[in-house]
């Protein structure tokens, strides 16, 4: 299985000044409150406001976070498809819409349904950036996903950096790996990731990490 463009475009972590930078091009407010919590938590941008609660115990900081995105498979149904121009499916039986020439394939596909699931995770109060995510999580308001993308998005092309969808993800688990010393298992259970092919895909130490790590032995 190939990875997505978006997570293989992320080879380390890019660094606090980095982000930084990103945080100080970001505007008005709630972009930056955005940027925070997405590096943070490592969520997608559609689950900005699915944090329900956040504690202080000693010296961390305790997320609970809702998890989007997340089905399971409940029957089979046979449908169709159009493999020409237009690409659009329908139940089979059903008559394609718009009316014109399809080139069409059935196929057996699935009915799902969503699985609610609450992410719980951490991370140092001492860490850069938890003074900030605390005052974000509290005025953070929902916004249309495609506005809050773009608008962070725009905040990275200002400081030289592309921003794509995953990116802040694949920023966090780089962070944890090269600052945490973070492995597979660790990985998984911190994101709540369901199989290591998502820890190999989204976290990489860096070649500049691996020298040093080399040149210390």
């Amino acid at each position: 299985m190939v990875a997505k463009f978006s997570v293989l475009s992320v080879r380390e972590f890019c660094g606090w000044d980095t982000l930084g930078q990103i945080l100080e091009n970001a505007e008005p407010d709630w972009v930056r409150d955005a940027v925070v919590l997405l590096f943070k938590t490592g969520c997608r941008v559609s689950e900005l406001t699915l944090i329900q609660d956040v504690k202080e115990k000693g010296d961390f900081v305790r997320v609970w976070m809702g998890v989007r995105k997340k089905y399971e498979k409940v029957s089979e149904v046979e449908k169709v498809k159009c493999v020409g121009h237009c690409h659009m499916r329908w139940l089979k039986g059903q008559e394609p819409k718009p009316p014109h020439p399809h080139n069409l394939r059935e196929y057996t596909g699935w009915v799902t349904r969503p699985v609610e699931r609450v992410r719980v995770f951490s991370f140092p109060l001492a860490e850069r950036w938890s003074d900030l995510f605390l005052e974000a999580v509290g005025r953070y308001q929902p916004r249309c996903r495609a506005w809050v993308y773009l608008k962070v998005r725009e905040a990275g092309e200002k400081a030289g950096v592309r921003i794509t969808p995953h990116w802040f993800r694949a920023q966090r688990a780089c962070q944890l790996v090269e600052e945490y010393d973070f492995g597979d298992w660790e990985l998984l259970e911190w994101f709540d990731w369901r199989n290591l092919q998502m820890a190999h895909h989204y976290a990489r130490l860096g070649l500049r990490k691996l020298e040093e790590k080399m040149r210390t032995r």
